[in-house]
């Protein structure tokens, strides 16, 4: 499902369940949605633009979504950018990218302010789990991300958390007003990486 380039608002989904698609769910520069429930799942394809379980961007508003469960997604479970105002409560993001070691975050914030990740639980999973990037090639600042109270079971490759770029920037970007508290971190396979990862 995608919103083409049209603009949608004030929608309320309960409990979708949509699989197997290369793109299962795009909000594009929809405006106050809500995603109650439901099971996102098995998104297909690694390459940008693929494997996305939901994604929004393209100036995004008021976003909310909970209680939702992500089941490998190859690519990213959840893409948030240009998006003001997200809000993901209380959803589970399990088996991430299944058995590969990929850089891809499951949930992926990029590019946009107000974001918040709060009460998800996170279990074995193969790409990093939170990624806040401010993306290298766009100009602005992603500011105002709190990662609150989120569980992280078993993380198999990668940090739990990563904040910044892993290249130089070729433009004015940057991170700020970044809150991470209370999260808990359970590790069961062996993984070197840290647990929150700062980068500049």
């Amino acid at each position: 499902w995608t919103t083409g380039s049209y603009t949608i608002s004030n929608v309320h989904l309960l409990n979708p369940k949509v699989s197997g698609m290369v793109q299962n769910l795009d909000f594009g520069a929809m405006s106050n949605v809500t995603v109650d429930g439901g099971y996102i799942a098995n998104a297909i394809g690694t390459s940008s633009g693929q494997g996305y379980g939901l994604v929004a961007g393209n100036g995004a508003t008021n976003i909310t979504i909970a209680a939702t469960t992500f089941y490998n997604n190859a690519r990213h479970a959840l893409y948030l950018g240009n998006t003001y105002n997200a809000s993901v409560i209380g959803c589970h993001f399990n088996n991430h990218s299944n058995g590969v070691n990929t850089t891809n975050a499951v949930v992926a914030l990029s590019r946009g302010n107000g974001y918040a990740v709060s009460g998800c639980n996170f279990k074995r999973n193969y790409g990093p789990g939170i990624v806040i990037d401010d993306d290298a090639t766009v100009s602005g600042i992603l500011t105002t991300t709190a990662i609150n109270g989120n569980t992280f079971n078993d993380q198999v490759f990668n940090s739990e958390v990563i904040v910044g770029q892993n290249s130089a920037p070729t433009t004015n970007i940057g991170t700020a007003c970044i809150n991470i508290t209370g999260n808990s971190i359970n590790r069961v396979t062996v993984n070197t990486a840290a647990g929150v990862l700062i980068r500049s």
